[in-house]
């Protein structure tokens, strides 16, 4: 496929692909808007201009030079490419990456120490961030490596990439990055687990009241068993879990308005402010109404 040619004043756009990997690279000098759905781990970048992206559950926001975005979720975005006089061109990357290939490297990391001390965390992240300073760019450099090679006729270029992207989730394990791709690893490792039935009646249902002994019952044990595997398992207790999965979405209410902080408590099944609060402290490492006034300043 032809490269993209900068020296020409029209809106472009081309795709490289390899085994597991996917490279769409976009030239306007128009104003755009786009869809977007991704099944795989996505990084997106830009050379010149921003994007300003909206995603369902999470807060508007734009991508600009020396920004990198990386996904370890099913996701659905809508782009728009704000061109103006100062913005008079838009070149932007998205690199998709097969989630099994991905997750082949964690599989082969998994019985380290090491990995074991990242996965310590009961904290429930972001399927998405987007992240700046220099571990971006420690990263970017690597998918810009990756780039140059999808757009190349190097000899045995899909082994090439292939180390490549071991070499990228490597790099990613250096920094923050680490939290979105664990918690999309964990996630993925659930799908084959005996216990998926009782996590996917806990993402339904966080916000009631849930027993232990429902959750045995959906899982056909004992409590006593149930609560040994699940741990075992997941690394938390099962009302650890719900915790998580609660505070992960008060972040997400507490970022849209000056809600009541008591208010949000009890959209998430907490009747007592104190408790909530006391919870949200344990994960977040602040209250929730100094989280709120950071977001929200």
């Amino acid at each position: 496929m032809d490269k993209i040619d900068l020296s020409h004043p029209t809106s472009q756009k081309a795709i490289y692909t390899s085994d597991h990997t996917q490279l769409l690279i976009t030239y306007d000098v128009t104003k755009a808007q786009r869809d977007y759905t991704f099944d795989n781990i996505i990084f997106a970048y830009v050379a010149r201009g921003l994007k300003n992206i909206s995603i369902p559950g999470l807060q508007p926001f734009s991508l600009t030079p020396e920004m990198v975005i990386m996904g370890a979720a099913p996701i659905e975005a809508h782009v728009e490419i704000p061109l103006d006089k100062t913005q008079n061109a838009a070149h932007c990357f998205c690199m998709e990456i097969s989630k099994n290939k991905v997750y082949s490297v964690f599989d082969k990391l998994h019985d380290s120490e090491e990995i074991e001390s990242l996965t310590e965390s009961d904290e429930q992240f972001s399927p998405l961030e987007v992240y700046q300073g220099n571990g971006a760019k420690m990263v970017m450099n690597n998918l810009m490596s990756m780039q140059n090679l999808l757009q190349s006729d190097a000899r045995f270029k899909d082994r090439w990439i292939d180390l490549k992207i071991e070499e990228l989730i490597l790099c990613c394990l250096q920094t923050n990055m680490y939290k979105t791709l664990i918690n999309g690893y964990a996630k993925h490792r659930m799908l084959d687990n005996p216990l998926s039935e009782v996590i996917a009646y806990i993402d339904a249902n966080f916000t009631s009241q849930i027993e232990i002994g429902q959750l045995a019952a959906k899982a056909c044990m004992s409590p006593a068993t149930f609560y040994r595997r699940f741990k075992q398992s997941l690394g938390v207790t099962p009302v650890e879990f719900i915790h998580g999965k609660r505070i992960q979405k008060a972040k997400l209410l507490l970022c849209r308005n000056e809600a009541p902080i008591a208010d949000v408590g009890f959209q998430l099944g907490y009747t007592s402010p104190s408790y909530f609060t006391l919870q949200f402290e344990k994960h977040i490492g602040c209250s929730p109404r100094d989280y709120q006034k950071q977001q929200l300043n």
